[in-house]
């Protein structure tokens, strides 16, 4: 090829060929005798290993990944079998337990007013016969009635007394036994489904649903180690989480908070001190968004924030399902102080949402008044899921919205009669009143509000006595003021059945001195048999919209929250 070009161009001089030149020239020249001679051309198994090792190594990627897809349908289908397990299982407890108890507690309530009934009508009888013995013991006379005429003539009128008597109490015997029956029926069913046969089978479902769901947890946790195109969306919902006292910035005691409200042991004791100095890189004191995501990718704290998002989940939706089946106001209102617990920290919106239904007159003043005293109660449990005291925020919000209303709520609950109305413990009245008038009282328009609504207590201080203090012990005074007067009601009102002579010997020798009404008497017996008032349709309405906006994020406002 060289002697080739030079023959075609004489004229030119020899050119100067580089490294990479000279190696094709070499080759050619290797390759020329061999095509020449009609030797066979080798095989490229260099190439060739390399091809097929390419595509082994694509055939097993693929292969993984059909098994890793496998994998996933497969968990899929387990994770669906057992929600389906877990949605029938809730299903018969919804369509066929529910209404069993309901019945159970309808026969029992109905029990109760039957015994009540034959309580007063036992009084009744003696003091009726009481009177009847009186009567007959003023028309005798010694010296002139034969005695034993006279006690034919008294048990005659007393058998007549008691005859017209039983004839109303035999009925309301009859009434109670047939009311009784259904109830103790009911029980005896559930005791054998629910006893030793049924237990082990119980037991064991609830064991592998729980074996699931750790199974499941572990699965999400690992493959949700790198959030790939959500981690934006997961920093941003978990950022509040973690930010426990609202400041903006998280601080030990955010991160030890967040460990013992959603079960992350591995930020427990002085774990949250050594993560949070390691992440505070720019030392202002507290771990920003920007440094926040670089704490979730710890490798000490897996899949932190997927479990924090579950475990806010699956609190939100263990109060959507109970507040669905709410029919009773009290129960309604436990829910919605709930729903408060949980999302104060995260959605402020929502909170305001809910604060604004309370105060803007689409609920009743009652409802209003119920969730008051669920939050002021709720302070003192243990298992909330909030460390922020979540009723100071919820009625500074109120305050905000309508303080009248407010105002008007918390005085309601301050009556005796209407705190036994509700059915709620007589000696936590005072605590909780004075726990809301305290709220109250920081607000900016609160001494003014209370003021003007007739709950200002500081006239009623003495002694250099705080507000709430104050509040407590007139409320408190009410309280035991109006279980005193219901006390002499009863007094009063027995004293007039038993006012005959031979009616009060009767009742010291057949009932021990006390009337058969007044010895079941107790004021928190009242409190407990008035309890249940059904909620009114505005209430049901509401606690039917709450649970399908309870998200992360808010959508549309409650109804009845729109000027």
């Amino acid at each position: 090829w060289l002697k080739l070009e030079a023959r075609e161009h004489p004229s030119h001089q020899p050119r100067t060929y580089g490294r990479s030149a000279q190696l094709n020239v070499s080759f050619l020249c290797r390759l020329r005798p061999l095509a020449m001679s009609g030797v066979a051309k080798e095989v490229p198994w260099c190439t060739v290993f390399l091809v097929v090792g390419a595509l082994s190594a694509h055939v097993l990627v693929l292969s993984g990944n059909l098994a890793t897809a496998g994998m996933l349908h497969n968990l899929g289908e387990s994770t669906h079998g057992w929600s389906q397990v877990g949605l029938s299982f809730a299903s018969a407890m919804q369509n066929q337990l529910d209404p069993a108890m309901s019945n159970v507690s309808y026969y029992l309530t109905e029990t109760i007013d039957v015994i009540t009934e034959l309580q007063q009508s036992t009084d009744v009888m003696l003091s009726m016969s009481g009177s009847a013995t009186d009567a007959a013991l003023a028309e005798y006379n010694v010296t002139r009635d034969d005695s034993e005429q006279f006690k034919a003539k008294v048990m005659a009128s007393l058998r007549e007394v008691s005859t017209k008597l039983l004839d109303q109490i035999v009925p309301l015997v009859d009434k109670f036994l047939a009311l009784l029956q259904p109830a103790l029926n009911q029980l005896q069913e559930w005791m054998t489904s629910f006893g030793t046969k049924a237990q082990p089978a119980i037991e064991e479902l609830t064991s592998t649903l729980d074996q699931a769901q750790t199974l499941f947890d572990q699965v999400m946790t690992q493959m949700g180690s790198s959030s790939g195109t959500n981690e934006d969306t997961m920093i941003y919902n978990t950022y509040t989480l973690f930010d426990t006292d609202g400041s903006g910035s998280l601080y030990p005691n955010d991160l030890q908070n967040v460990a013992q409200l959603f079960g992350i042991s591995s930020l427990s004791g002085n774990k949250a001190k050594e993560v949070f100095d390691t992440y505070d890189t720019n030392g202002q004191g507290g771990i920003d968004q920007e440094e926040y995501t670089l704490f979730v990718h710890d490798p000490s704290l897996p899949g932190v924030m997927s479990t924090v998002l579950r475990t806010y989940s699956k609190a939100l939706a263990e109060i959507g399902g109970r507040m669905s089946g709410a029919t009773m106001r009290d129960e309604v209102a436990i829910e919605v102080a709930g729903y408060l617990e949980v999302v104060s920290s995260k959605n402020i919106t929502r909170l305001s949402w809910v604060s604004q239904a309370l105060t803007n007159g689409s609920l009743p003043i009652q409802f209003t008044a119920d969730v008051l005293r669920e939050l002021a109660v709720a302070v003192d449990d243990p298992n909330r899921l909030s460390v922020v005291d979540v009723g100071a925020v919820a009625l500074g919000e109120m305050m905000r919205l309508n303080s009248e209303w407010l105002v008007k709520a918390v005085r309601l609950l301050s009556e005796p009669e209407f705190w036994l109305s509700e059915g709620f413990p007589g000696p936590e009245q005072g605590g909780v009143v004075s726990r809301l008038v305290n709220w109250t009282a920081t607000t900016p328009l609160g001494p003014w509000a209370l003021k003007q609504g007739g709950m200002d207590f500081r006239d009623s201080a003495s002694n250099g006595e705080s507000l709430g203090k104050a509040a407590y012990r007139v409320i408190q005074g009410r309280q035991s003021h109006y279980a005193a007067g219901h006390l002499v009601d009863k007094a009063s009102g027995e004293a007039s059945v038993y006012s005959s002579s031979a009616s009060q010997y009767m009742r010291s020798q057949l009932l021990g001195g006390s009337g058969a009404a007044a010895s079941g008497d107790n004021l928190e017996a009242d409190m407990a048999m008035r309890a249940g008032v059904p909620a009114l349709p505005a209430t049901l309405q509401f606690a039917h919209w709450l649970p399908h906006k309870a998200t992360l994020t808010p959508q549309q406002p409650p109804p009845g929250c729109v000027d």
